[in-house]
């Protein structure tokens, strides 16, 4: 990029004299135009110590820089407040929306914004996530690669909780978390579909879960998890859960509420909550809960227990694995309502439900209530034997 390069002087009033006399006189000197090269700065930022004015130099190495995205730009592209050598005390803040202006504008709307001063070195500005003078290309990584560099990147900020955090600091504090994940696992392991922080929460315009345009929203989870789990999610997005959260209710469950957000086990993992032995537990959660229930009208809190009280939820109680649970007679993704046809409980599927299990069930087999609580059973020993 050619500027105009002055020369330093000892005395800026003999600069000015001498500009005004060429005015003065009518006569406008030409631009002394020069190629500026990296090495005219690092003749004082590529060595260590002292400057004359006992200042100490601002060290830059150009090691990450040569070969690098910014790689064949000169020192003056970024720092474009510097027209003479030496150069001020004090320069501009680099602008990086000069060249990545939509990048700017997405941080500037997202959750990020405001949380450090503009151009400054805090962890949300360019800078703190990006580096200064050692910006790495990420094309030509691999996944593993470029995931893990955006997780450590990410646990700078989003680590463990400290003592001396508020409770809005800890709430933004449990990156730490997806390193005991299944997707962290599989992401190390070399699973080249495996997410980082990115592939979920986005990268600059990276919105907060209560906003509608997030894509951790209720209403946007199975959207962002369909990115890697797209059968799973079309199921789920027709579901009775998935229509609930479209439709607005909160209350509902979305991918995170079942198979969690940071630390997502294995779901064969026999500590996960969506395994054998806890996965009734699960729903329970839900499906007992007045704030839940009395949203709507067609579930009662006191249905999970019935569950609990008849002889699949006894036995599963005592340890049997085998014995059915929640999902064996609703589904897991692909819950509905009783009164839909498409549901594995309505009369029209329920026996073929129970022979998965029974398979010499007929159709007097479906004829007895499933969920009768031993209190209200006419004869209650027929339910737990």
């Amino acid at each position: 990029m050619d500027r105009l390069f002055l020369l330093p002087t000892r005395s800026g009033t003999t600069a000015t004299t001498v500009a005004f006399l060429f005015l003065s006189l009518g006569w406008v000197p030409p631009v002394f135009s020069v190629d500026w090269k990296n090495g005219d700065c690092m003749a004082c930022h590529g060595e260590p110590g002292e400057l004359p004015a006992g200042h100490n130099h601002l060290l830059v190495t150009m090691d990450g820089f040569d070969g690098g995205p910014h790689d064949g730009m000169v020192c003056v592209d970024c720092h474009d407040s510097i027209q003479a050598l030496p150069h001020q005390e004090k320069l501009a803040s680099v602008n990086c929306a000069s060249c990545h202006d939509s990048s700017v504008d997405e941080v500037a709307a997202s959750i990020h914004a405001g949380v450090h001063p503009p151009g400054g070195k805090g962890s949300s500005s360019c800078v703190g996530c990006h580096g200064d003078h050692t910006v790495e290309w990420m094309e030509g990584r691999t996944p593993k690669e470029t995931g893990e560099k955006a997780i450590r990147m990410c646990l700078r900020c989003h680590g463990e909780p400290q003592l001396d955090m508020t409770p809005e600091e800890r709430k933004f504090s449990t990156g730490k978390a997806f390193l005991s994940s299944v997707h962290y696992h599989e992401l190390r392991t070399g699973n080249p579909d495996a997410p980082s922080c990115l592939d979920c929460h986005g990268s600059h315009g990276i919105l907060p879960r209560t906003d509608a345009m997030s894509t951790i929203h209720p209403a946007k989870t199975a959207e962002t998890c369909g990115q890697c789990h797209t059968q799973i999610a079309e199921t789920f997005m027709a579901s009775v859960h998935g229509q609930s959260l479209a439709n607005g209710y909160r209350e509902a469950p979305d991918c995170t509420s079942c198979h969690r957000s940071h630390n997502t086990p294995r779901v064969d993992d026999s500590d996960s909550v969506t395994s054998p032995a806890h996965v009734s537990q699960l729903c329970s959660s839900c499906h007992s809960s007045p704030v839940v229930t009395e949203k709507f009208e067609n579930l009662s809190a006191k249905q999970p227990a019935t569950f609990f009280d008849s002889i699949h939820g006894l036995a599963g109680q005592l340890g049997n694995l085998e014995a059915a649970n929640c999902t064996s007679c609703h589904g897991v993704h692909d819950i509905f309502a009783s009164t839909d046809n498409r549901s594995k409980v309505h009369p029209f599927h329920v026996l073929e439900t129970c022979q998965t299990c029974h398979p010499g069930a007929g159709p007097n087999f479906v004829d007895g209530k499933v969920h009768v609580s031993l209190a209200s059973a006419p004869t209650p020993m027929l339910l737990s034997v």
